[in-house]
């Protein structure tokens, strides 16, 4: 399957200041689209990729930022199923944000800062 370069532009695709590619399964046409979008000079541009050499091709075609949907939702599911936590969204640096029914710490901790209750060595 092959993305058309001439029909992107035709249907106004440069006229956009943010592109979405979400083409999980076929790569070839995942990859060629997000070129094109990349050749259109499309400022802001997001890519799904379903694999992690998916993604890095995307990353190194010119893709802004990759989403990785399936092993994302993965990642939130598990954390809820620890009986716990609620939600667990990402940032966008490696700090998350945890949603819990009940403190997932030690009650000696309580009422104190992380800093003070160790938690990142904990």
């Amino acid at each position: 399957m092959g993305v058309d370069a001439d029909a992107v532009r035709e249907l106004g695709a440069s006229d956009f200041e943010t592109a979405v590619v979400a083409i999980g399964t076929a790569v070839e046409a995942g990859i060629l689209a997000t070129y094109v979008l990349v050749d259109l000079k499309i400022p802001r541009m997001w890519a799904k990729a379903i694999t992690g050499s998916y993604g890095a091709i995307l990353e190194r075609v010119g893709a802004h930022r990759v989403v990785f949907p399936e092993r994302d939702m993965g990642i939130r599911v598990a954390h809820t199923l620890t009986g716990r936590t609620i939600d667990y969204p990402p940032t966008e640096n490696s700090t998350r944000i945890l949603r819990s029914s009940r403190p997932p710490w030690p009650k000696e901790v309580a009422g104190t800062t992380p800093a003070k209750a160790e938690i990142r060595s904990r």
